[in-house]
């Protein structure tokens, strides 16, 4: 009969922590799945040329790139930036811009500024060749 006892014992121990694990892998793929989830928008540089670091870092600067802008990737003057949702103000749908907490930051190349840094650390951003002169 102990034997029995400490069978069940053991076996109801298992099963409870396969079950916890279960709950816990369950709960953290909740979380994680929505990052996945999330839309992102192209911008492009619309200002002026050449571009001082200021003029990179302007929000309003950047145009929603809608026709699939290509840049080659020299990185010496900003191109394109795509960027998490999260980091975009799309409460008007007919003009959805950058918004502030984007936190664009640039680098001064001579007389051009390329994009550097945002706020979205998975952003994708693409710079392209000054035109030589």
């Amino acid at each position: 009969m102990k034997t029995l006892k400490t069978t069940l014992k053991t076996n109801l121990l298992g099963v409870l922590a396969l079950i916890a694990a279960f709950t816990l892998v369950l709960g953290m793929s909740a979380f994680t799945s929505d990052q996945s989830k999330r839309d992102t928008y192209t911008f492009y540089y619309d200002g002026p040329v050449p571009a001082l670091a200021s003029d990179v870092e302007e929000e309003g600067n950047w145009a929603l790139d809608t026709e699939g802008l290509e840049c080659n990737t020299d990185f010496e003057l900003a191109c394109t930036i795509t960027i998490d949702e999260a980091y975009v103000d799309d409460s008007d749908p007919m003009d959805i811009k950058l918004d502030a907490s984007a936190n664009l930051g640039a680098t001064q190349v001579g007389a051009n500024a390329y994009l550097s840094s945002s706020a979205d650390t998975n952003a994708d951003i693409i710079n392209q060749a000054a035109p030589q002169q």
